[in-house]
């Protein structure tokens, strides 16, 4: 063989002993890329199937609630006092039906020191079901709701999406609190189906 082609051939395995490392690593980050996605899906699967929304059957006619008005009054006798509320009236007073919310066909459920909301994102095309467990707690004489969610939670909803509905709960429920603006949350009790406010006069 002419020694020209000889040094032509030796070229190419040098160039192809060169580019084969780099190939057998992209073949296998897209295995690895693959596999996971594959992981990824079967996980939200999983975690969506695990998912309790048996609350999104109720009654549509929700009763019509105005904590404010209701506070304001009992508010001057002076005295401490409690509002009492159920997961029905709780879903109906927070309004969650309201454009504004990052939730549709949305419903609130009370349970022991949480308050947990069943609902389908708004922000996805497909509607995906979601729930968030926020858990109501007293600061500065506040009622606030902070997130308090699962693992299972934690995979389709992010961090922004729970504090802005977490947020939305506190400020609806401070703004009729503070109406008046001669009251003061002392503590709140969270059992099953039911959530008590216990308030008294600043």
């Amino acid at each position: 063989m002419d020694p020209t082609e000889k040094n032509f051939f030796a070229d190419i395995d040098k160039q192809r002993q060169t580019v084969t490392p780099a190939w057998a690593i992209l073949i296998i980050i897209l295995v690895l890329m693959f596999g996971l996605s594959i992981y990824g899906l079967i996980r939200v699967r999983s975690a969506l199937k695990n998912l309790d929304f048996n609350a999104w059957n109720i009654d549509t006619n929700l009763p019509k609630i105005s904590l404010g008005s209701k506070i304001s009054e009992l508010s001057k006798s002076g005295e401490s006092f409690e509002v009492s509320l159920n997961s029905v009236e709780l879903s109906a007073y927070l309004n969650l039906s309201d454009d504004n919310f990052p939730l549709k066909n949305t419903y609130a459920k009370v349970k022991p020191d949480l308050v947990v909301i069943y609902g389908r994102l708004k922000s996805s095309r497909l509607g995906l079901p979601a729930s968030i467990s926020l858990k109501p707690e007293v600061v500065d004489g506040n009622l606030k709701f902070t997130s308090q969610p699962t693992d299972l939670e934690k995979i389709y909803m992010t961090q922004e999406t729970q504090d802005k509905i977490a947020s939305a709960f506190s400020n609806r429920i401070s703004f009729d609190l503070n109406l008046s603006g001669k009251t003061k949350v002392d503590r709140v009790l969270a059992l099953d189906n039911s959530l008590t406010i216990y308030i008294s006069p600043k």
